[in-house]
């Protein structure tokens, strides 16, 4: 139920209202023969006749204007209350001041209490209709935190995305540094060679161009980073002079997780709004009613002049009745409730949509995930193949039964497996994290960082993480 309503009203005003007063004085009278009446007075038989007369009256008329003040002071206290049943319950007191200071100086005061009770019947009858204002408006709240809720929870997938694809550059940049070393190493073994005879220049030439290649692509592998760390500062709102320094070690503690399904907020709204477009219905459906309701009122005044708080209970008042509106006019509520039956239908049909689109996108986000994890794995293996490469070739190369070509395109290769390896674990993580939110199974703490118990359920032993080569170096950037 509603709560009551109090209201008060004090209101006071000086009036000056000009009067007329109008005095008429007698002067005197004369009585006169009626006009137009025959003389009679010499015909025989009429001697005793007298002849009508008319008396006029003579007065003088004075208009005198003046003006009366007065002040006035009102009061009203009263409450209100609506019920469920759509029950409205008044009650009020009121007094009324006035003072008069012209002509006959004088005061008046009066007061009344009144009470009335409206409960309709039919139509505006019951709570499914009194109280659906404040319900609609509680399962808009509802549906507020859930969107935002989700919403919060996609952020954060998205920032954590942008995130993990900077430590993915600062890890390309990592393997470049090595590569880079190991081409540095390659080149000075092949002068080496040249100078001894046995290996031709041309074959030098390719390793110093590979060590160019390798520096120049160090560059702009750099260059992205600082970019991508200049667009990540913007999107979460941080002024460019803040340094953000991502943390490689992040990289070690991406991993698989079990899959469950959880309930999806945005398809509890779609649901809910069903039951809202139902209500609606059945509002718009009571409209179309006949008005019928019961009234009271009851009223008390005060019993004696200038005693407004002398309220008497001889002197009260009330009444009884109904109020009754047949609905021959309702063109526009027969309109709102077709509205309302179309606006169910579409609700229903968005529901059935959400449904179908919501397991579509989890199931191919599964198989996503999927995908994700067998590419982890390869790219494990393919990762351990490209070491051996490098390890055989370069003793090959020692030993003269293979060309410094090899030796190059064995190194490209475990970079690129380096690199595709980064990419693969971090494709995996921001696609596990996807799919928690599809499931509704990511959970954001009030700072908006997904809560320590997601975190460790995303940290599970498999795969396990990738050490770090001893031939890598720390990662030279420039300034920001």
């Amino acid at each position: 139920m509603f709560a009551p309503l109090f209201s008060g009203l004090i209101t006071g005003q000086r009036t000056r209202q000009p009067t007329v007063e109008t005095n008429v004085e007698v002067i005197g009278t004369e009585t006169v023969p009626l006009p137009g009446f025959p003389d009679v007075s010499g015909i025989p038989g009429f001697e005793d006749f007298e002849p009508p007369t008319t008396t006029i009256v003579n007065t003088r008329t004075e208009t005198e204007i003046g003006a009366e003040r007065f002040g006035q002071l009102d009061t009203s206290v009263g409450v209100r209350k609506l019920f469920a049943t759509g029950a409205l319950v008044t009650l009020q007191l009121s007094q009324q001041f006035m003072r008069f200071y012209s002509n006959s100086p004088r005061e008046q005061a009066s007061g009344l209490f009144s009470a009335s009770v409206v409960q309709p019947l039919l139509r505006s009858a019951g709570p499914d209709v009194t109280l659906e204002n404040l319900r609609q408006a509680e399962r808009d709240v509802l549906y507020e935190v859930r969107d935002f809720a989700r919403f919060e929870r996609q952020f954060v997938v998205e920032r954590i995305d942008e995130y993990f694809r900077l430590l993915q550059l600062l890890d390309a940049i990592r393997n470049q540094q090595a590569s880079l070393e190991t081409l540095h190493y390659g080149r000075e073994q092949a002068e080496e060679l040249a100078e001894a005879g046995r290996l031709d220049i041309f074959q030098v030439n390719q390793a110093q161009t590979q060590e160019l290649n390798a520096q120049d692509a160090l560059y702009s592998v750099q260059v992205a980073f600082m970019q991508g760390l200049e667009q990540f500062r913007s999107n979460l709102g941080l002024p460019p002079e803040t340094a953000v320094v991502p943390d490689p070690a992040e990289l070690e503690r991406l991993s698989r997780q079990e899959l469950e399904l959880a309930r999806r907020l945005d398809y509890h709204n779609a649901a809910d709004q069903i039951e809202d477009a139902e209500r609606f219905v059945r509002v718009t459906e009571n409209a179309l009613l006949p008005v019928f309701d019961l009234v009271a009122d009851f009223s008390v005044t005060d019993e004696e002049e200038n005693q407004p708080l002398d309220l008497g209970w001889k002197r009260r008042r009330y009444s009884y009745g109904f109020n009754l509106e047949l609905p021959l006019d309702r063109k526009a509520e027969r309109n709102n409730y077709r509205s309302a039956l179309i606006f169910l239908q579409s609700a229903r049909r968005a529901e059935v949509e959400l449904h179908d689109l919501i397991v579509r996108e989890v199931r191919s986000l599964y198989w996503e995930l999927m995908a994700a994890r067998n590419s982890y794995e390869i790219q494990l293996r393919s990762l351990e193949i490209a070491r051996m490469r490098v390890e055989s070739t370069s003793l090959l190369l020692q030993a003269g039964r293979v060309q410094v070509r090899d030796v190059l395109d064995a190194d490209a290769a475990l970079l690129d497996a380096r690199n595709r390896l980064t990419e693969a674990r971090i494709n995996y993580f921001v696609t596990r994290l996807r799919f928690l939110v599809a499931i509704e199974a990511l959970e954001v703490d009030m700072r908006g960082l997904w809560l320590e118990a997601a975190r460790s359920a995303l940290a599970a032993p498999t795969p396990e993480p990738l050490p770090v080569e001893s031939s890598s170096a720390p990662v030279a950037l420039p300034p920001p």
